[in-house]
């Protein structure tokens, strides 16, 4: 006897049948490819629209999900994958665990040293998270990202300016707590959702698309991060150059009356923008005016730019006194002290020395930095190397913009260690390895067949 579609996908049971407790419980334990694959899609967007909204509970998502995915691993739910393209990822985040963890345990006591591993959790996580991913098709993937990130940009705008002008927050941080974070994960959803411009696109979805990328760049400018203000003209330069073939086509096809209605939209939404931002701009530039004519008037002045001078001379004096395996954590900024200007530091510390390799490099020496260097160049690596694969220039698109986002704020602020930084990361790399279909490679060539 034939059966249906439905009894089919059912397992041969009669729709109208009650499945059994045991039934409900193996279809949890133990979903079915598709359903999983279902999942995936619709985390993508919920995951990257909450990029820059959620703040640490993003974090705590992202871990869970990467405990929950070790778990499926376990339970047999899928398979473990680590393809050719994971490899650089996966293993360039290992070896900066490996490194700042050693060194920790050689520098202070075991019980300090295992819960900075700790603190580390998210940089092991792609390990597991992109099995995860890889459950189901690949193509689906980068469009639900960048839908993500023009939703999250969009829900930023009211947020931003709401403590901009209603609370009258001089520097907004949104839910993230710090303006620094902020402007890193505004940074990376100005980006991805200017990716979501395609000719396949409606016109709604393009206008989202625009108005996610105005509302990530209204924040930009709002946390006052002057270090991060640098990526976003780099940011929207990969961005036009990954979607020039768009735009152009769109502009050529578009009647008169229509490029004349583009102009006057676009010419709008500048002057808005200026007229939200401007001020904020011209605060932060007059401080930095002011802090440098400090910095040679009364040199003794603890200004932003004085105290950042005076961090990096010390900490460069204390990396080339340990220059191999560092001062380990615990001692990093016992190390510095002493080469600070006391005038300068009075009574307080900071818990990074406001730029990457400096940071990494007190605490881990130049195997720290080397790890580092390893981690930012994976994802370009990655994505240049299977860029014929499907998506490819919306990959490395994606890539630059990450590093981009994260690297060049990260040389005069905050770039890792910070758990939201962390977990965007570690949720960035895997959902980029995850977008690349598992392909056999043979003599360096990609072919197109599918293994998984």
């Amino acid at each position: 006897m034939d059966m249906s579609e439905a009894e089919i996908v059912d397992g041969g049971r009669r729709p109208d049948s009650a499945p059994t407790k045991s039934a409900r419980l193996a279809a949890l334990l133990y979903p079915s490819p598709d359903a999983i694959a279902s999942r995936n899609r619709i985390s993508w967007v919920l995951l990257f629209a909450a990029v820059p909204l959620a703040g640490s509970a993003l974090s705590v998502a992202i871990a869970l999900l990467a405990i929950w995915a070790g778990l499926s691993l376990v339970l047999g739910r899928f398979r473990f994958r680590f393809a050719a393209p994971d490899r650089p990822i996966v293993l360039s985040n290992l070896a900066l665990v490996a490194v700042l963890v050693v060194t920790d345990f050689a520098h202070q006591p075991p019980l300090g040293a295992a819960l900075k591993a700790v603190s580390l959790f998210f940089f092991v996580t792609p390990a597991v998270l992109v099995s995860r991913m890889r459950v189901g098709p690949a193509e689906p993937i980068l469009p639900a990202v960048f839908r993500g990130a023009a939703i999250g940009g969009c829900l930023l705008l009211p947020i931003v300016l709401t403590q901009r002008f209603i609370f009258e927050i001089v520097r907004v941080y949104g839910f993230e707590g710090n303006a620094g974070p902020l402007s890193v994960v505004a940074l990376l959803t100005c980006g991805l959702a200017l990716l979501d411009l395609s000719p396949k696109r409606s016109a709604g979805r393009k206008a989202l698309a625009l108005t996610g990328a105005l509302g990530a760049i209204v924040a930009v400018f709002l946390t006052g991060m002057r270090g991060s203000l640098p990526a976003l003209p780099l940011i929207l330069l990969v961005a036009v150059a990954a979607r020039r073939q768009t735009l152009l086509g769109y502009w050529r096809q578009a009647t008169a009356r229509r490029r004349l209605l583009a102009v006057i939209f676009g010419a709008l939404a500048v002057a808005a923008v200026g007229l939200v931002v401007v001020p904020s701009l011209i605060m932060r530039l007059a401080e930095t005016k002011a802090n440098l004519g400090l910095l040679s008037t009364k040199p003794e002045e603890a200004t932003s730019i004085a105290l950042r001078l005076d961090l990096y001379a010390a900490s460069w004096q204390a990396l080339w006194e340990r220059p191999i395996f560092g001062w380990g954590e615990s001692g990093m900024w016992q190390a510095v002290q002493p080469h600070l200007d006391p005038r300068l530091y009075n009574g307080f510390s900071f818990n990074h020395l406001h730029n990457i390799f400096l940071t990494v490099g007190v605490d881990a020496g130049l195997l720290g930095i080397l790890a580092v260097i390893f981690v930012v160049a994976a994802p370009l690596w990655t994505a240049w190397k299977w860029r014929g694969a499907p998506a490819g220039r919306d990959r490395l698109a994606f890539a630059a913009i990450l590093v981009c986002a994260y690297l060049i704020p990260g040389l005069t602020n905050i770039m890792f260690f910070h758990d939201i930084l962390d977990s965007v990361w570690a949720l960035s790399v895997s959902t980029l390895c995850a977008s690349i279909p598992v392909v056999a490679v043979r003599e360096g060539r990609i072919s197109g067949e599918r293994t998984g």
